[in-house]
């Protein structure tokens, strides 16, 4: 499977970031679409035919791009990072969109210390048992928060969390820059 859909070229990461996580293969031209490409023809009371957008063919597959992309990192791999800055993600929320953005933005200039950026699924209670355990005042075992607090990691181990909402990029860079200095050193 390709990592993007082969008619938009709209990479699944950015699909999966939006919630759409359904995909569809034609088995007539054998291209993979997004649920946003594939044409669907509204039969009335309900009812809906969808056809390929390449060659209009009405034989499709549909896809999980769950089972078959992950833009996540899991906990176990979390350990693995020696730098790193982790953002627990939840669709409903605009505010790890933001936080993403300013995340971005500041890992060309953090490049120094080669940290490494880890999106956490805020909707599996697996993450957010170990989000809990590691900082039980900002986390919640039951109710993913969507706050945008961002998790700094060194050595494998979960060592600040702050941030949220109206965090800025001089806040990611001073923080970062202060911890992993300490780390390193």
């Amino acid at each position: 499977m390709k990592p993007f859909c082969q008619h938009c070229s709209t990479r699944y990461g950015e699909l999966l970031r939006s919630d759409r996580w359904r995909g569809f293969r034609c088995e007539t031209c054998n291209t993979e679409s997004c649920e946003l490409c594939v044409v669907s023809e509204d039969l009335g009371n309900h009812i809906a035919f969808l056809r390929c957008p390449s060659c209009g063919g009405d034989s499709l597959d549909d896809l999980d791009l769950h089972d078959r992309h992950s833009i996540f990192t899991s906990t176990e791999q979390l350990t693995s990072l020696d730098i790193g800055i982790a953002l627990p993600w939840i669709t409903w929320s605009v505010y790890p969109r933001r936080t993403e953005a300013l995340i971005q933005k500041s890992l060309p200039r953090l490049s120094d210390y080669g940290p490494r950026f880890a999106l956490l699924d805020e909707n599996e209670p697996k993450v957010r048992a170990y989000l809990a355990q590691a900082f039980p005042d900002r986390f919640n075992c039951d109710t993913p928060q969507g706050s945008g607090a961002l998790i700094w990691i060194a050595d494998g181990k979960p060592i600040q969390c702050s941030g949220g909402p109206n965090v800025t990029e001089y806040e990611i860079l001073k923080t970062s820059r202060s911890l992993w200095a300490a780390v390193t050193d």
